[in-house]
């Protein structure tokens, strides 16, 4: 997998599942499960820390405080669900969530634009991808007729 967005340089997460892997990362993410296991050693850790959230979820259900992830992954299980896209606009705009919203899972280089727009601003690609995400940013639209808090 590739990290790729509107910065050059993002920062690595190294997925766990298990807690005998915590102690020798320093930047690592999680599904929900595993964080309502252990949020409190997560927690005091201090280390950067990210969270997985399918985009079929309700941040209002969810109940985080999501100031305390450095990373916060939208797993998209198809294109077709737009859900993911209102996630990262009401991280943004009602949560006031400054750091990395990555989209992850089924993600289409053409959804790209949209997606920034929304408020992603990294996106975990197959390595095979990259040629093909790298002209679609480059090439990417820069003006626009309706101004979102992102533009």
């Amino acid at each position: 997998m590739t990290i790729i967005g509107k910065n050059k340089h993002k920062i690595q997460f190294k997925k766990i599942d298990n807690i005998m892997e915590f102690e020798n990362l320093k930047n690592i993410c999680f599904d929900l499960d595993f964080w309502k296991e252990h949020k409190n050693r997560i927690i005091s850790s201090k280390k950067y820390i990210g969270i997985i959230i399918n985009a079929e979820l309700s941040l209002e259900e969810l109940n985080l405080n999501y100031k305390l992830f450095d990373l916060i992954k939208i797993k998209f299980d198809t294109f077709k669900n737009g859900r993911g896209f209102t996630l990262a606009r009401k991280l943004r705009e009602d949560y006031k969530f400054k750091k990395d919203i990555r989209a992850t899972g089924h993600v289409l280089p053409d959804q790209y634009h949209f997606m920034i727009r929304c408020g992603f601003s990294s996106f975990e690609i197959n390595t095979s991808e990259k040629k093909t995400w790298e002209k679609v940013i480059k090439y990417s639209i820069t003006s626009h007729y309706q101004q979102t808090n992102f533009d």
